[in-house]
């Protein structure tokens, strides 16, 4: 209720945009600074925020489908990082 209020007037009194997607992503623990973090994030945030009508109930739903997608982008990342650091099963002796 509080975010939305506030864009109504900043909308009107200035120009300010926050910029939050370094913050949401560090305390997901997904802050890398790759650019293919950030095509995730900025996808997901694009998908989710087409045509978002200022219902309470909405917004809320909205968020926690892109936390859960966001959750589930680190999960899938980790586990990609993990099988390409395993070590060769092959050892050559």
């Amino acid at each position: 209720m509080l975010l939305s209020i506030y864009m109504l007037l900043a909308s009107r009194i200035c120009y300010f945009e926050n910029f939050l997607d370094r913050l949401i992503l560090a305390s997901l623990k997904m802050w890398d600074g790759t650019d293919e973090t950030f095509k995730v994030y900025f996808d997901l945030m694009q998908k989710w925020s087409d045509n978002v009508s200022a219902n309470d109930d909405v917004i809320t739903r909205r968020a926690l489908k892109i936390y859960a997608a966001l959750i589930k982008a680190r999960d899938r990342k980790a586990i990609k990082s993990k099988v390409s650091k395993k070590p060769n099963a092959k050892s050559s002796k």
